[in-house]
């Protein structure tokens, strides 16, 4: 797949333009989650130049060492080892950066050539961008009995309801 450099403007209500350039960050930020080593001090003209400059360091001073595939195995290798073969062939994905176009693939790629002598398999949930959501208010349902005071409570029982319920 061919990515070319673009830049787009929009005149705003104030006569303004505002101009964005869309170059080789786009690419930058998600290979992040499969190559957290990359050099998080590289400078936007280094970017600018070729991917050829990035720089690997295998122990950066990174926010988060860990690569997505190996957040996943560790994960795996912390459940009991009898479900690990049947949990890394339905792995599971939801959440926004499951629409970035090639996730799924490149996703399996990664975790496969992990773990070679395992069949591996990678979903993505439907209407992955609001699981987040789904799930709170799911789990806010689930609470809802044990936490929430109605008004027939607060006026049984008065202020002190909410330390019995929430306490």
């Amino acid at each position: 797949m061919l990515f070319l450099r673009a830049s787009y403007a929009q005149q705003l209500p104030s006569g303004r333009t505002l101009t964005l350039e869309y170059d080789i960050e786009r690419f930058v930020c998600p290979e992040l989650l499969w190559n957290p080593s990359l050099d998080p001090g590289i400078q936007t003209s280094t970017l600018n130049k070729h991917p050829s400059h990035w720089t690997m360091h295998p122990h950066a001073d990174c926010a988060c060492e860990t690569s997505l595939q190996a957040a996943i195995l560790k994960s795996l290798s912390l459940c009991d080892p009898f479900l690990q073969e049947d949990l890394i062939a339905r792995v599971v994905c939801c959440g926004v950066l499951t629409s970035l176009p090639g996730f799924k693939e490149r996703l399996y790629r990664e975790v496969q050539k992990s773990t070679p002598q395992h069949v591996v398999g990678v979903e993505i949930l439907p209407k992955s961008l609001h699981a987040a959501f789904t799930g709170a208010t799911m789990y806010a349902q689930g609470l809802r009995e044990s936490v929430w005071i109605s008004r027939d409570d607060y006026d049984r029982h008065g202020p002190a309801i909410v330390h019995s319920k929430c306490f």
